[in-house]
């Protein structure tokens, strides 16, 4: 099939300072995806793993703002949050194979890319913790969970499309309501912005079925069969998302308009 065009360029950084009226919808934001975490953890339980958060640049910015900012223990909990939220999305239903993992490292240390995931640990980069300008803890989290879907997606045997795996990951992260302020460039990140976009028409399937990206991911258990495009109709639903944008744009603010500049760039079929 057609390799993905996606489209590529920076981004606008968001204000430097944070208001008040932000910090408080962040911590409305947190509770509510502990109370989900809880409530999910009862119907069914996520599988306990340990967590170690490891940081090798405490010397540098980024390393120190790190320290100030989230610090080991805060690392550990929201981990084991992020943990318990994915399992729960991706392994609700009994019948899908959950990956046998049992510990995790969180790593803040010298990568190019602004956060990657190497198996079972999760690498953040403490250049881009100390570059970063806005809401950092909330960024942080945010690219907490997103790895977190990586450690958890299964991708067909090493073998699915990157670009789908980071896809997932990403809807993953906009489940939470954790959305990143900017548009991440492919350098900086494994398929950024294809895996962004890939996200929005994930969100899209997940409205028109739910259980959707749960059901998909089970299916990654396998080896890795372009034919699971045509089993979940992807080519059609990616044509009725496409018109559901553009029916959207013709009514919708200029802002709305700005986060889905380029969707048309970004096709699933890979």
């Amino acid at each position: 099939m057609d390799s993905i065009q996606a489209f590529r360029g920076g981004y606008e950084k968001p204000p430097k300072m944070i208001s008040s009226t932000s910090i408080w919808k962040r911590t409305l934001l947190f509770s509510a995806i502990s109370i989900l975490a809880v409530w999910a953890h009862f119907k069914t339980p996520a599988k306990a793993v340990d967590i170690i958060v490891i940081n090798t640049a405490k010397t540098k910015a980024g390393g120190k703002l790190f320290e100030a900012i989230i610090g080991e223990d805060k690392g550990i909990f929201l981990a084991k949050q992020a943990s318990d939220f994915v399992q729960n999305l991706l392994y609700s239903n009994p019948k899908y194979p959950r990956k046998n993992v049992t510990q995790i490292i969180l790593s803040i240390d010298n990568y190019t890319k602004i956060a990657v995931t190497d198996e079972y640990v999760i690498h953040i980069s403490d250049e881009y913790i100390a570059d970063y300008v806005g809401d950092l803890e909330g960024e942080i989290m945010g690219l907490i969970y997103r790895e977190m879907g990586r450690v958890w997606l299964w991708n067909g045997g090493g073998e699915a499309p990157l670009t789908l795996i980071e896809g997932m990951a990403e809807y993953l992260r906009l489940s939470a309501g954790l959305y990143p302020s900017q548009t991440y460039s492919n350098a900086e990140t494994d398929h950024g912005s294809d895996g962004q976009q890939m996200a929005k028409y994930l969100q899209y399937c997940e409205s028109v079925k739910s259980g959707f990206v749960a059901e998909f991911n089970g299916r990654l258990e396998e080896k890795w069969n372009t034919d699971l495009f045509a089993e979940f109709s992807m080519e059609e639903k990616w044509g009725e998302f496409l018109m559901s944008v553009t029916a959207a744009q013709s009514s919708s603010s200029s802002a709305f308009l700005e986060t889905q500049k380029n969707v048309n760039d970004v096709s699933p079929l890979l």
